[in-house]
């Protein structure tokens, strides 16, 4: 299903929809005009058990200002509470006061994520299968050539479905008629009969961006749809590019400071 850039604009702002109550926000939220932004730091509670089995509980709060974790009843004497959680349990926040440094850096992150388009963070090396792509080839492109995600195409180069790694593993633990344990990279997995193609071990009706649109679009349809790929196509509806989950957190990383290097597939 091709997601346009109209469709994503008047979905992701009821984002929230997704989200249970009390869920975390990781950016500053703005009040009305004049108000001083908030935020909200997660409450943690551990429970360490001892050689009888007794809980004990240790309720803490990340504090984004200082940028360490530090007792919940210390945030009762800062000067930046705004409200304290009637309650530790399940999602709960401790909601302060935005630093205008948090603010700024908030701010900045989701400019630039607005600003960038996908045709410049795209995977550089990516291939595309046909239906009747055999199994076994399948197999070889997502674990020896280590490609994240491969997006299926009919006779126009139009995608109709995509395969990734999951979806090799959840075929053949459902639908394998001869099991064979074989060790993988990074599961083990049984075979499929030799004849399966990319027709029968793809999701179909895949979710596609075109090329202009922005990071934050595609960082939403892979949070939202929870899948780990997303196909780039072109203005002709041919797939040009394709951005995944692993090149959404190495963005990330990139725009922390940290150097990460060019992946493979």
């Amino acid at each position: 299903m091709t997601r346009d850039r109209r469709e994503l604009e008047g979905e992701l702002p009821h984002a929230p929809r997704h989200t249970p109550p009390n869920r975390t926000k990781v950016s500053a939220m703005a009040g009305p005009p004049g108000a001083p932004q908030t935020i909200r730091n997660p409450v943690r509670t551990k429970v360490t058990l001892d050689g009888d089995g007794e809980p004990e509980r240790e309720v803490s709060v990340f504090c984004k200002i200082r940028g360490q974790s530090l007792p919940l009843d210390a945030c009762k004497g800062c000067a930046r509470l705004v409200a304290m959680p009637e309650s530790t349990a399940g999602h709960a926040d401790v909601t302060c006061q935005a630093s205008s440094i948090t603010t700024a850096k908030a701010a900045d992150f989701a400019e630039k994520a607005a600003r960038i388009s996908l045709s410049e963070l795209g995977r550089r090396r990516f291939a595309c299968v046909k239906r009747t792509t055999p199994f076994t080839t399948l197999e070889t492109l997502l674990l020896d050539d280590e490609l994240a995600a491969l997006p299926v195409v009919d006779d126009d180069e139009r995608p109709i479905g995509i395969v990734t790694r999951e979806d090799l593993l959840r075929r053949e633990r459902d639908g394998a008629d001869e099991v064979t344990s074989t060790e993988l990279p990074h599961a083990t997995h049984v075979d499929l009969h030799p004849d399966a193609t990319a027709g029968e071990v793809m999701t179909p009706h895949v979710h596609v961006l075109p090329e202009d649109a922005p990071i934050s679009f595609a960082l939403a349809l892979l949070a939202m749809e929870n899948t780990d790929a997303v196909p780039i196509v072109g203005d002709r509806g041919h797939v040009t590019g394709l951005f995944t989950s692993r090149d959404a957190v190495r963005w990330v990383a990139q725009e922390l400071g940290y150097v990460v290097h060019e992946p493979g597939g």
